[in-house]
């Protein structure tokens, strides 16, 4: 969904830097109703927020 977004609703910088974090978004999917413990679900969701916040920070500074 996110590559759709891409240039038009999204600056092109935090659409790449959303994949960064899908490595993450994965491994808790898989692990997600396997594992009693939230580690994967957790890591991914902090992930996410670190590069979207490092995105947004390089594209508000890019202007």
């Amino acid at each position: 969904m996110t590559i759709f977004l891409n240039g038009w609703v999204l600056p092109e910088v935090v659409v790449w830097f959303t994949f960064i974090s899908l490595p993450f978004v994965i491994w808790g999917a898989v692990r997600y109703t396997r594992q009693h413990s939230p580690l994967p679900t957790v890591a991914a969701m902090i992930v996410f927020l670190i590069v979207q916040v490092a995105a947004w920070g390089i594209q508000a500074f890019s202007i």
